[in-house]
């Protein structure tokens, strides 16, 4: 819903105002979690949560794309992935520095969000040019990349998968709660080393190429994790590094060839068209994952992610 609403609110207000907006609507629904511990309140306040996550993700893509140009777009939305995967890696350790039971991470929350306000309030960058009309229109989004189109959505399935389901094939393996968390963070640092190399590359050479090499490269390490569960911790923390550095430069590898097909009008009708193929992706993932792990057993979630 965010990524659906949210064109028509840059178009009418701006991408700042829109911004901002979506910041305080974030620390709304996470001051109200708090206040109201109750599952029928926290269910609606969790998609208000998504609503504005979206919808800031969306701008803030949108922005990014429209101030950079074809030869240097892997290289931004590569380092816009990596300030992402570090903010993701710090709010999971943030774990064990307060008990999440008690009021303090939801004010830490608060504070952050309403802290990410303030670099575009008191900025004097131009702000992007104002929307003349949005409309989502998938089929014009196939027409602009049909590579783009079917990736994103595979790359959502992937990540989906591997972000609910990887814990559970770890457990399943008989891997203590120590490796796992070690192993799921083995995934993001693998994808934080990746993205700027990969995208770089990409900037120099024809984007579908790079796409093509990471995506063959992922199944080859998820053939080879399904095939050494056995093996030593050592080496599948290694192979799952790799693993994380073919799948977490995709979605910006994607993005960044959908947008230098788009018209300079067209950027914030493209990132909402992704967001919402990559989200529903997201969605079926972990169901199409959990069905392999139940026929073929733990083995089973990187045989699916082998042939997505």
């Amino acid at each position: 819903l965010g990524c659906l609403i949210m064109p028509r609110t840059v178009a009418r207000v701006g991408h700042i105002r829109a911004f901002g907006a979506m910041t305080a609507l974030a620390v709304v629904s996470v001051l109200a979690t708090l206040l109201i511990v109750q599952p029928w309140a926290w269910i609606p306040l969790r998609g208000v949560a998504g609503f504005a996550f979206a919808g800031a993700a969306m701008i803030v893509e949108s922005w990014l794309n429209e101030k950079t140009g074809n030869e240097d777009r892997g290289t931004v939305y590569s380092i816009y992935m990596i300030v992402t995967s570090i903010g993701v890696m710090g709010g999971q350790f943030l774990l064990v520095v307060a008990d999440p039971a008690t009021a303090t991470l939801f004010m830490v929350a608060a504070l952050l969000y309403a802290a990410a306000v303030i670099p575009t309030g008191l900025s004097n960058a131009s702000s992007p040019q104002p929307l003349s009309q949005v409309r989502l229109n998938f089929r014009k989004l196939y027409a602009n990349s049909p590579l783009a189109f079917i990736g994103i959505a595979v790359n959502g399935v992937i990540f989906g998968a591997y972000n609910f389901q990887m814990p559970v094939y770890l457990q399943l393996s008989g891997f203590p709660n120590a490796q796992i968390a070690t192993a799921m963070a083995a995934a993001m640092i693998g994808g934080t080393v990746f993205q700027m190399p990969l995208g770089r590359v990409s900037d120099k050479t024809d984007r579908r190429r790079v796409i093509t090499a990471v995506s063959v490269a992922g199944a080859a390490l998820s053939i080879a994790l399904a095939s050494i569960s056995e093996a030593s911790f050592a080496l599948q923390i290694a192979l799952i590094v790799l693993f994380g550095g073919t799948l977490m430069p995709l979605y910006s590898l994607i993005a960044a060839h959908a947008n230098d097909h788009a018209a300079s009008d067209e950027f914030v009708e493209i990132s909402s068209g992704l967001l919402i193929i990559y989200g529903v992706g997201t969605m079926i993932g972990p169901l199409v994952a959990g069905g392999f792990m139940s026929v073929l057993g733990p083995a089973g979630f990187f045989v699916m992610l082998a042939g997505f």
